[in-house]
């Protein structure tokens, strides 16, 4: 699919209260709406989990009631909203076009199954083939971030100002089992080389929220799916952070998130506007 990267030329609209208001404001709104809507739906789920439905679509990658329950509703208030929009969701498949919705209603299945409140649900709209619209919500956390293209971040519907991170160097790195068959070790030896302790929390998009919030410095992970990252990566972008999404095997990709440091350790450019124009590859 061809795609254009994001125009970093553009002037930048007026703020206010610390918010740009975009071009994007309707479709940021509906999905911080939804994801919280969603969320809410899926906490109620998650105390009642012992008696959800749960099959497995392949090693260690489970599918519940409530991920299905959940994708429709989001299918539903998105229809609702904008009925011409195409939608992608993990569970119920899609059109994946240049200009699309992309769902994950419940990241960290395995997580929100087990009890561990490690999880989130996950709204993008990407344009021309790059994320311009994301909102995480993290329910168990609290947590609403959100973010659109040249707005900045949001944290629980309010400007998030620039996180100056400081304290151990903590980072995240995403397990599958493709990609520890396939270089998986280098990448952890290479960032505990350089001084960094490394936590798996068991949800791509949970661990790029708190990438963006400044809990963690970065985040890697090779082989995910593309509903796994299209909200975290223009939050992340947003705060200002070095983002890189690269083509990975079958129709997967390849993502690396975090700060300039991070990106040098995994032999990125440490420019950050250089990589921020990268575009995903959807």
């Amino acid at each position: 699919m061809t795609t254009r990267a994001i125009n970093l030329e553009a002037s930048a609209p007026e703020t206010k209260e610390g918010y740009v208001k975009t071009q994007f404001e309707d479709r940021l709104l509906a999905a911080e709406d939804i994801a919280e809507q969603v969320g809410r739906f899926a906490t109620g789920q998650a105390k009642r989990r012992t008696s959800l439905t749960v099959s497995a679509k392949g090693p260690q990658d489970f599918v519940s009631t409530a991920d299905i329950d959940a994708e429709r509703m989001a299918r539903q208030l998105i229809a609702e909203r904008f009925p011409n929009d195409a939608i992608l969701g993990e569970e119920a498949g899609g059109e994946l076009a240049d200009s699309c919705w992309i769902i994950d209603p419940i990241d960290g299945t395995t997580n929100f199954l087990s009890g561990l409140p490690l999880w989130s649900v996950s709204i993008a709209y990407v344009q021309d083939g790059v994320p311009v619209v994301g909102a995480l919500a993290l329910p168990m956390m609290g947590d609403l971030v959100a973010a659109a293209s040249g707005s900045g971040v949001r944290r629980n519907r309010r400007p998030l100002a620039p996180v100056q991170r400081s304290g151990p160097k903590l980072a995240g790195i995403g397990r599958n089992l493709p990609w520890l068959a396939e270089g998986y070790r280098d990448t952890e030896r290479l960032l505990e080389a350089a001084g960094y302790s490394l936590v798996s929390l068991g949800s791509c998009a949970t661990e790029l929220a708190f990438v963006a919030l400044g809990s963690l410095e970065g985040y890697v992970q090779h082989q995910v799916s593309i509903w796994d990252i299209a909200a975290g990566v223009i939050v992340c972008r947003e705060a200002g952070l070095l983002v890189d999404v690269t083509p990975g095997p079958t129709a997967k990709v390849n993502v690396i998130a975090g700060s300039a440091d991070f990106g040098r350790t995994l032999g990125l450019l440490p420019d950050c506007q250089t990589n921020i124009a990268r575009k995903i590859p959807v």
